[in-house]
């Protein structure tokens, strides 16, 4: 077998295995680049995560930011899945706040924009 014909076979094997990955409830996912969350920070503390389900789960998933934030005054987007997801957004521990979006609908290859202005205490 030529050396051709195993980089060929390989690439293959590797997008049939990135195609086979789903995601977990989350709602992030590569499903359509185009269908994305902008969320906007126009308050005065810093998002520090975002976790975005299927509407009806339980579970957020892992936060979309990872290691970043979004400071006041900035944006970001994020690739979801087209569908109905909660979004939540959360500050750092020492402020302890969130903001909670519920059933908030993504039409495929559209683009969803949320903003924050005001934090709610976390209970």
């Amino acid at each position: 077998m030529s050396f051709r014909s195993r980089m060929t076979g390989l690439a293959a094997s590797l997008a049939l295995a990135l195609a086979a990955c789903g995601g977990d409830d989350g709602g992030a996912g590569p499903s359509n680049p185009d269908t994305r969350l902008d969320v906007t920070n126009n308050s005065s503390v810093s998002v520090w995560l975002v976790f975005v389900r299927s509407c009806g789960t339980q579970s957020w998933g892992n936060d979309l930011l990872g290691a970043d934030i979004i400071s006041p005054g900035l944006g970001q987007s994020f690739v979801v899945t087209p569908g109905c997801h909660d979004v939540k957004l959360m500050t750092n521990p020492d402020v302890n706040a969130q903001v909670t979006w519920t059933n908030v609908n993504f039409p495929s290859g559209q683009i969803v924009e949320k903003v924050v202005t005001a934090w709610n205490p976390v209970e």
